[in-house]
């Protein structure tokens, strides 16, 4: 897969702190034993996190086959792949078997056409979903700066208001238990990692700097992901709800 279309989906996960994503499942209830489906697990960073602060199960899905083998491989590495399963989206028959505790939608569903869709097929009776996605914090915003986050994210990608956001999962059946908005910023950011993950954090850096010296490609990414910070930091916000199907909005649980 083209190396700016991973970029782009995956600043999406950047631009928050590891601790962010372990706020929201905490909130949700995740705990020692729990079955988690994590739509959107990118790398498996928050997925390891998960299984090591839980001691929860994870099931890892996502719509990058790059990713997957990523996360499937550092699994490996680890000695986790009793904890830790990754699939791409499109393996039906295991998503079909699966009954998990909990599901997470991580920064995924602002790049599907049709979110609303997703949401109601995939266990949309679970007892408590989380949802983590970048979102306007207003309405005012100019057109040419719409456009122009198509050049870091790409141009699938569509961002809501957190009203809409909210509007739409009211709309399929859904109730809005607890919603929060995270501000965006590198320290902020720095810190999140810090306190969730400090050798990781520390270790990505390295990784960042060396590859920012060393790879052309890498350094334009470095240099596009600041300046979105920079210019974004007051519009955008890292907005997480925890939502529930309301009483008999669902009748069965497709898959």
């Amino acid at each position: 897969m083209h190396r700016d279309v991973v970029f782009g989906y995956m600043t999406a996960k950047w631009v928050y702190g590891y601790g962010l994503p372990l706020h929201v499942l905490s909130r949700s209830g995740v705990r020692e034993g729990s079955l988690l489906a994590l739509f959107g697990s990118g790398m498996g960073k928050t997925a390891f996190l998960a299984a090591k602060r839980f001691g929860c199960r994870v099931v890892g899905v996502e719509i990058m086959p790059s990713l997957v083998q990523h996360a499937k491989r550092k699994a490996e590495a680890e000695n986790m792949e009793d904890r830790l399963t990754f699939l791409h989206i499109d393996e039906y028959d295991y998503l079909r078997r699966i009954k998990p505790d909990f599901v997470f939608y991580e920064s995924i569903l602002s790049f599907l056409p049709n979110p609303h869709d997703f949401l109601k097929k995939y266990f949309p009776s679970t007892k408590h979903v989380g949802v983590l996605e970048l979102s306007w914090l207003r309405q005012d915003i100019a057109e040419h700066k719409k456009e122009l986050l198509k050049d870091v994210f790409g141009r699938f990608a569509s961002f809501r208001q957190v009203d809409e956001w909210v509007k739409m999962f009211n709309d399929i059946g859904f109730e809005v238990l607890e919603k929060g908005v995270r501000g965006l910023g590198f320290f902020a950011k720095f810190w999140d990692d810090m306190r969730a993950d400090r050798f990781g954090t520390l270790a990505g850096i390295c990784k960042t700097i060396y590859k920012t010296f060393t790879d052309p490609t890498a350094r334009k990414y470095t240099a596009s992901f600041r300046n979105f910070l920079k210019q974004y930091s007051d519009d955008m916000g890292c907005a997480y709800f925890i939502i529930r199907p309301a009483h008999h909005a669902f009748e069965k649980e497709p898959v």
